[in-house]
């Protein structure tokens, strides 16, 4: 009988320590967690540089449609998407690479921009379903035009976002198929003949599929959203709060989409109640609760920006780090670039700044004009905790 006492004990003092050991645990991968504290993108990101960029008679705009970031410089494009300019690393105004035209190397409309293959730029046309590719220095090489490749396949490049990471390897993150009204997103695999003209060599693999009611009931949308980060390509949703992790190398079924966890979310069942033509609903839905609007990928963190009202981390394996958003109050987030964050305000933007943080961020520039729609280029990088991961 004493026996048995002593094991019992044994085995209560046994679970009691796994039970402590196990809390402990828990509390410690929470207070490692530099994220639960965080409210704003002030309490990860401090200010690096803050700068005007330099007026000229050629480039005009306030807020550009796309930019992107490279070792070299910064590109932007003017408010509509109709003109491209290159910027040197101190904001000095190198030219301008691409305007309004239909010949080589002309744009009509660009909506989406990103890094490609051998440090490369990659500009998608909205309207003439093309891909312009530049160098890094601003140099046209060549445009690739999706719409007349993909016709072949019965297959509509309805754009915008795409992702080039080789130079037989294109990824689409929105195409309308006729034969298969559901596919999302979809890999390519590219060829080049005799005369270095590029064809596609055929479909490499249907990346993700899509919930079809939502496009019958609401009318198809663009997706913007598609962000390399490491060997897998993260698509964002466009009308509830949830992306997919897309991998051109594995083999098995399409890519489902996941839903993003906080209070609030944008779910199906939200439309349910929906009347599809009530617009100011649609919008309160689409930006409060949030679809994705963004993807920033850091080192070593992602942030999806869900709605208007902020962003969600993620670490690179897609998992979710913390069930809220993060509020950002800078401006429209331009770019991500290792562990720098881009944003392009006005110079009134850059006072509300000022006042809202009590120092100055204005230094003297020789291009500051004073004129308070002026386009300004903010550029934070993540605060040291958060930089490892």
């Amino acid at each position: 009988m004493q026996i048995y006492r002593i094991l019992i004990s044994l085995l209560i003092i046994t679970s009691l320590f796994t039970c402590n050991t196990q809390i402990s645990k828990l509390h410690t991968k929470a207070s490692q967690n530099p994220f639960n504290e965080a409210k704003s993108f002030f309490d990860i990101f401090e200010f690096e540089i803050v700068f005007p960029l330099e007026p000229t008679e050629e480039a005009f705009f306030d807020l550009p449609k796309v930019a992107l970031m490279v070792e070299s410089g910064y590109f932007f494009s003017n408010d509509q998407g109709s003109e491209i300019y290159r910027y040197h690393q101190d904001g000095s105004f190198d030219r301008t690479i691409a305007r309004k035209g239909t010949g080589p190397g002309e744009i009509h409309k660009v909506s989406f921009a990103a890094r490609i293959y051998n440090n490369k730029i990659g500009f998608w046309d909205l309207y003439k379903g093309s891909i312009l590719v530049f160098h890094s220095d601003g140099t046209f090489e060549y445009e690739l035009d999706i719409k007349d490749k993909l016709s072949p396949f019965r297959m509509i490049a309805t754009g915008a976002s795409f992702a080039w990471p080789e130079e037989e390897t294109l990824i689409l993150g929105n195409v309308t198929a006729l034969d298969q009204p559901n596919i999302q997103a979809l890999s390519l695999k590219l060829k080049r003949d005799d005369k270095n003209n590029i064809s596609i060599a055929r479909i490499d693999k249907v990346l993700c599929v899509k919930e079809t009611n939502y496009d019958l009931e609401l009318g198809s949308k663009i997706n913007s959203t598609l962000t390399q980060v490491g060997p897998r390509f993260w698509l964002g949703n466009e009308y509830v709060s949830s992306f997919a992790l897309l991998d051109p190398a594995k083999q098995g079924n399409p890519a489902k989409f996941r839903m993003i966890q906080f209070p609030e979310a944008l779910t199906p069942e939200d439309y349910e109640t929906l009347d599809p033509n009530d617009r100011r609903a649609r919008f309160r839905l689409i930006n409060l609760k949030g679809t994705v609007f963004n993807i920033m990928p850091l080192d070593p963190f992602v942030f999806v920006q869900v709605g208007a009202l902020g962003f969600v981390p993620f670490d690179q394996s897609g998992n979710q780090l913390a069930e809220k958003r993060i509020k950002c109050h800078v401006s429209a987030l331009a770019d991500t670039y290792k562990d720098t964050a881009l944003f392009v305000t006005t110079r009134k933007g850059i006072q509300k700044l000022e006042i809202h943080f009590n120092f100055e961020l204005f230094e003297e520039s020789p291009y500051d004009i004073g004129d308070d729609d002026q386009p300004y280029l903010v550029r934070m990088r993540l605060k040291e905790k958060f930089r490892k991961p």
